[in-house]
């Protein structure tokens, strides 16, 4: 009796030490950091602060810049940069849309690679802190002024992060700043469908988007301002070389 309680202990003790080694490797898995965004949001030298404050700045003025620029008919251009995206979330975002993000999301910021990008941004709980990074694809629809984004895929440090969550915090954001979203299914990805209105306050005509390119470091936008019979947009070429994509259609609106 007493060598199968000893067995039983030593068995026991085991599986205990195994849980444990599971657990803290598991906890360590969901607190891997990806490099560009550990160097995104580091504490840097003032100025180099000073240059991020700065490349918000330019992007929100750029932004209006279009607005004002789309306002006329014909043809317009926009670039918006990865350093522009991040300096606009970094110093403007929290300061001046601070009920943008839900209350346990902090420090978003993306990279911009070629054909896709990644968000990321840090999620805290009374559970766990753990930096979620999750796959992107941008692209028109068929749909006129329809935008696409397509979610790849969800990580919390190395763990997968299911899919309904990253929709739940889009959903989250998106009732907050009065954006419309639907969901469609491709290929097992989610991808959030995302209506640009061709009527937007303070133009006399029709917004068209006919081109969105994700580059290495920016993504490029285009399109055209036509007359409300959908004529015209043809001359007059307009290229506003601008600084992010999803925040300039918020300030738009």
């Amino acid at each position: 009796m007493w060598k199968f309680l000893k067995i039983t202990g030593i068995i026991l003790s085991i599986l205990l030490v195994v849980i444990a080694v599971l657990a803290f490797g598991t906890w360590r898995a969901s607190q891997h950091e990806e490099p560009w965004y550990v160097e995104a949001v580091a504490e840097v030298q003032p100025e180099i602060q000073q240059e991020r404050i700065e490349a918000g700045d330019e992007f929100e003025r750029h932004a209006l810049e279009l607005r004002d620029e789309a306002r006329q008919r014909g043809e317009w251009e926009a670039v918006f940069t990865q350093a522009q995206v991040n300096g606009w979330l970094a110093s403007d975002l929290k300061e001046k849309y601070p009920k943008m993000l839900p209350p346990n999301v902090h420090d978003p910021r993306v990279k911009i690679e070629e054909d896709h990008a990644r968000a990321a941004f840090r999620v805290v709980t009374s559970q766990v802190e753990t930096v979620v990074v999750v796959g992107v694809d941008l692209y028109l629809t068929e749909n006129p002024n329809e935008l696409a984004v397509r979610l790849r895929d969800a990580r919390a440090g190395l763990l997968p992060v299911p899919m309904r969550q990253v929709k739940k915090i889009a959903d989250n954001a998106a009732d907050r700043t009065n954006v419309g979203i639907r969901w469609n299914e491709v290929d097992g990805d989610q991808v959030a469908l995302i209506q640009i209105p061709e009527d937007v306050e303070g133009i006399d005509g029709r917004l068209i988007i006919e081109g969105v390119e994700v580059r290495e470091g920016e993504v490029f936008l285009s399109g055209r301002t036509v007359k409300p019979d959908g004529t015209g947009g043809s001359n007059n070429v307009q290229r506003v070389i601008v600084g992010q994509l999803f925040r300039s259609e918020t300030l738009k609106r």
